[in-house]
């Protein structure tokens, strides 16, 4: 209610309305505010609302499928973690004198087990170290440039998950891109935020790379030919897009194709 009311003076101050979500970054982001902004010029406000709206939709849609499918298997994964240090640390180690009394030849797997557990029980102090040097690394890394370079990096290049996070990412980036263009954004200012919204360097630095190249004349799919962050046949499309003239229509669907995507990796993960 305070949100609005606020909104509603700043219109009254002679205010327009994109300057009046702007001082609320909070609630209302950059893509949002610069979609509002581009349908004031052009008179179709109403209508851009409508198409914002199904934007956040199918944005929140897909992180909710993300999260949702991963919950399951992310506490069946804590369990099972659980289970086995609690064989190797307190069932196992019982184990150990009645081979020793028997003399038995033990067969090489059981032998690894044995060893195992004699580590986790008898220096465990080195692996709760490593483990809060692994989660402060990890901490600390995400506020700096290398870290976070080093985090991203992993992130899109882990086997299974990487290509569910790049799926991610792609579908996020163009539809926003895809949104921006067919509201009327400049294209310049289009993949500053499609960059913005990515949430990862590599492709943070490749949306800004190809707006510096098209600010040479250049074409995007021209742009982003070879680049092993995005699929051919997505380049394609956007080649296909460009020169139809139908850019954000085709972007548009194909983030639609990677939200279809997303769910089956994530089914697969």
């Amino acid at each position: 209610r305070r949100l609005l009311d606020d909104i509603k003076s700043s219109l009254e101050s002679g205010m327009d309305f994109s300057s009046s979500l702007a001082r609320h970054p909070k609630y209302f982001d950059t893509t949002y505010v610069a979609l509002v902004r581009a349908s004031e010029s052009t008179g179709t406000l109403g209508e851009m609302l409508e198409r914002i709206a199904q934007y956040l939709r199918k944005d929140l849609e897909t992180r909710s499928k993300v999260k949702g499918a991963m919950a399951y298997p992310c506490v069946m994964a804590f369990a099972a973690v659980c289970v086995t240090i609690f064989l190797l640390a307190y069932i196992f180690p019982k184990f150990t004198p009645l081979f020793a009394q028997k003399k038995m030849q033990l067969p090489m797997p059981t032998v690894v087990v044995l060893a195992i557990s004699h580590a986790i029980t008898g220096y465990w102090y080195l692996f709760v170290g490593g483990l809060v040097l692994v989660i402060g690394g990890f901490v600390f890394g995400r506020k700096t440039e290398v870290g976070r370079q080093i985090i991203d990096w992993v992130k899109i290049n882990l086997p299974a998950v990487g290509g569910l996070t790049r799926k991610v990412i792609i579908s996020r980036s163009i539809r926003t891109l895809g949104a921006m263009l067919r509201g009327g954004v400049p294209m310049l200012e289009s993949l500053e935020l499609c960059a913005a919204v990515s949430g990862n360097y590599y492709y943070r630095e490749l949306w800004n790379r190809v707006a510096t190249e098209i600010t040479t004349g250049s074409t995007m799919h021209k742009a982003l030919a070879g680049t092993p962050l995005l699929p051919a046949t997505l380049v394609q499309m956007i080649s296909s897009g460009e020169e139809t003239g139908k850019l954000g229509f085709v972007l548009d669907r194909v983030s639609n194709y990677y939200d279809h995507e997303v769910e089956t990796a994530v089914k697969a993960v």
